[in-house]
């Protein structure tokens, strides 16, 4: 915690913070988000309508304030700058908490076999050298996560925060590799979308013993020529393979083109039941290629993570960025026990997140 000067110049009184009135600073927070409130003044109202006073018994509203305001992970004096001032490190204002995060999240859970990797948006106005524009999101601008997810406990097990650009080549390669690095040789398999996949990223992970499924763009570098340029798929629901080296790749004609790659399948079809195109209740049996039912199955891992962050969010409107991504980190790390807190229970109700 480190005292910043008002603007004028002047200081407002301050004392320092002990560990337990951090960790009731924190608790007030998630509180909040329980309680939800518009203004963070009417969480210490006194009047009839608006008291709750849970809050003002654990901290007062002024105190709340100032170690909001002066919320600091790291000590700023001992960053290290660039020639012209900037921080070397983009995320030195919050790299102790995320740094023993991506320690922790792995210690406390052994994933399943199925993992997803998918990128997240944490939307925020703040002023911040890489926030991103992402037009396709719900959220069209924020700062950029890439998230590792165990596909059916959906707790993060690895994450980074994508800090801009350099130029580099095989981004989406570097990504996968760094989030998986702990989880390669154990045969898992990754469901990744079509940022990712690629024929080189499979054949690396099928080295390391991990099996990977995912869509892929169809214009990716080795892939075959025969599923671009293919004539043979002309109605809805047909499919066509193209194995080789342990790979298959496959393009189903779905409402639109799908193209998938996988080390997982085969050329192997399912057949499911869904309701007809056209009709009112009409049901038809379809054959899907079993690699597009896995990873219609698999993949949300990540989504699901990012519904349960938006369930209670600590968020609000904070100036600073810094402030924003460490109240993501808190929710992230109470998505993640919440995880742990269901498998060990037994007949659960439905929406018990609402009631936890």
């Amino acid at each position: 915690m480190q005292e910043r000067a008002k603007e004028g110049g002047s200081k407002e009184h301050w004392s320092p913070v002990t560990r337990e009135e951090i960790m009731a600073f924190i608790g007030v927070a998630i509180a909040m988000s329980i309680v939800y409130k518009g203004e963070l003044r009417e969480y210490w109202s006194t009047e009839a309508l608006l008291e709750t006073p849970w809050f003002p018994s654990v901290m007062s509203g002024h105190r709340f304030c100032m170690i909001q305001r002066y919320l600091h992970v790291a000590d700023n004096t001992k960053a290290d700058l660039t020639a012209d001032g900037k921080l070397c490190d983009k995320l030195y204002k919050v790299r102790p908490l995320l740094d023993a995060l991506v320690i922790s999240f792995p210690q406390h859970y052994h994933p399943g076999k199925n993992l997803s990797l998918d990128e997240q948006m944490l939307g925020t106005k703040a002023r911040c050298s890489f926030i991103q524009y992402m037009k396709d999101k719900p959220t069209k601008r924020g700062v950029k996560l890439w998230v590792l997810c165990d596909a059916q406990v959906y707790y993060c097990l690895n994450f980074q925060i994508y800090t801009g650009g350099t130029g580099e080549k095989g981004l989406n390669f570097r990504v996968v590799n760094e989030l998986m690095n702990a989880y390669l040789g154990k045969f898992h398999h990754l469901y990744t979308d079509n940022f990712y996949t690629s024929p080189e990223l499979l054949a690396h992970l099928l080295v390391h013993d991990t099996l990977a499924v995912g869509t892929v763009r169809q214009e990716r570098l080795n892939m075959p020529k025969r599923l671009r340029t293919s004539v043979e798929v002309f109605n809805p629901d047909q499919s066509v393979f193209y194995s080789s080296h342990k790979m298959t790749a496959c393009r189903w004609k779905d409402k639109r083109d799908v193209f998938c790659l996988s080390t997982v399948h085969g050329n192997i079809l399912e057949t499911i039941t869904r309701r007809k195109r056209g009709t009112r209740g009409e049901m038809e049996d379809v054959q899907k290629p079993k690699m597009v039912f896995d990873y219609n199955t698999h993949m949300g891992g990540v989504d699901v993570f990012d519904q349960l962050l938006s369930y209670n969010p600590l968020q609000r409107r904070y100036k600073r960025w810094s402030t924003k991504i460490f109240f993501r980190l808190i929710d992230m790390t109470i998505v993640n026990s919440f995880a742990l807190w269901k498998l060990k229970q037994v007949n659960l109700p439905r929406n018990c997140h609402k009631k936890v």
